[in-house]
């Protein structure tokens, strides 16, 4: 048997969650990604399960996409340079994204890596660019994986090279086509997938025995993969209402010490996970654990109303922002600097300067209670935790005048 302090305690049997779709398209100039984006995201969208809401466009190819307006039923979003990553991660996180879409597709994805204020015109070409560029990256990576909706991503193709020794000499050797995107990103995605100058589909990555790698749909069959990816997304275990995760996250507010708020956020998502992946079996005993944790916190009793979203929790201190999707904001601003949402000041200036005040080790354990990325310098991390505070603010903000 583990002791008491051993992170074995924390495994439990695997359950699998109903997911939202995260996949990438990718196929030369006519391959046919936006219609099949299209077809795909017309099946994954469920008017009962998700009554009044639609697909998104967000077109970056000159409104390419309002060429099938007359045959599918969506929104366009036209997006014009610059194609900053970061306000795009800013786009699909808007709590507004959530009310309205249950699909978004991006098209194209490319663009946000190497366009006009892309991830690499960011860079400019220099080693020392990245130390911008490389969080701005995992700024949109991780805003399409907590998006509270299924993301299609569509890249172009370009030939890929390597080169390869011969009877002692060096050549070029072509190796295929590959995504116009950083190498790493297909790793995040459920599904990947390549569409040839014919149309055809080719799974060239994938999470699940329901569409394995290699699998092939020909051309005019895209909807027929599409109902095989939804009845997988959906197969897993339903997950709580967003309300009852909200509630259970805006009861930490109740815990009266900073630290020790922050570490209960910590300890929450070693335990059960994200939030929103907190199953439906899973929610009570939440509520129980996180009752008794603001109840030793405070050194008192907590009502269950607290974690049950019944009633409203009593005023506190500010804190810092609530974050989106109803999470428990950054407690990295002391009381006495906590920022005025609603005041018209720099926020970005207010935040650096009281991130600026901690310690290394209390920025890279604020980054571990938001599951946040602690890769980099320590300087990139403070930085990382200020733009996640200002776009929390700015959520906030825009919340309160709707």
């Amino acid at each position: 048997m583990a002791p008491n302090n051993s992170r074995l305690n924390l495994a439990s049997a695997a359950i699998r969650p109903r997911m939202w779709g995260r996949m990438m398209l990718s196929a030369p100039s006519g391959g046919g990604k936006t219609w099949t984006s299209l077809v795909i995201a017309d099946t994954l969208h469920d008017p009962e399960e998700n009554p009044g809401k639609r697909a998104l466009l967000i077109d970056t190819e000159k409104e390419s996409g309002l060429t099938y307006a007359d045959v599918f039923d969506f929104d366009h979003l036209r997006w014009k340079a610059p194609f900053d990553p970061r306000q795009l991660a800013d786009t699909l996180l808007d709590p507004s994204l959530h009310e309205g879409y249950d699909v978004v597709i991006i098209d194209s994805f490319t663009h946000f890596w190497r366009g006009q204020g892309g991830t690499l015109d960011i860079a400019d070409g220099r080693y020392t660019g990245w130390k911008d560029a490389r969080p701005a990256q995992v700024d949109i990576v991780e805003a399409i994986l907590e998006c509270d909706a299924h993301v299609i991503v569509c890249c172009r193709e370009k030939q890929a090279h390597e080169q390869v020794e011969e009877n002692g000499r060096w050549k070029v050797q072509k190796l295929g086509l590959e995504a116009i995107q950083d190498p790493t990103f297909e790793y995040e995605v459920n599904v990947a997938m390549t569409l040839d100058m014919q149309h055809n589909l080719q799974v060239s990555k994938s999470r699940t025995n329901a569409v394995p790698v290699g699998t092939q749909f020909k051309s005019g069959h895209a909807a027929d993969f599409a109902v095989i990816y939804r009845n997988w997304l959906a197969a897993g275990e339903p997950v709580a209402d967003r309300a009852d995760t909200q509630a259970l996250i805006d009861s930490f507010k109740l815990i009266e010490d900073v630290a020790e708020r922050t570490k209960a956020k910590g300890v929450f998502l070693e335990c059960f996970g994200r939030p929103e992946f907190l199953l439906v079996t899973k929610l009570d005993e939440a509520r129980t654990w996180v009752a008794e944790t603001i109840e030793a916190a405070n050194g008192g009793a907590v009502t269950g109303a607290a974690v049950t979203g019944s009633e409203e929790p009593p005023d506190e201190p500010a804190d810092g922002p609530p974050a989106a999707n109803g999470a428990a904001g950054p407690t990295a601003t002391p009381d006495a600097a906590a920022p005025n949402v609603g005041a018209e000041t720099d926020r970005s200036e207010r935040y650096r300067q009281a991130v600026a005040a901690m310690s290394p080790d209390k920025v890279h354990a604020m980054l571990e209670g938001q599951a946040l990325s602690t890769n980099g310098s320590p300087k990139q991390k403070a930085e990382r935790l200020v733009k996640f505070m200002v776009r929390q603010a700015e959520n906030a903000a825009q919340a309160a005048t709707t």
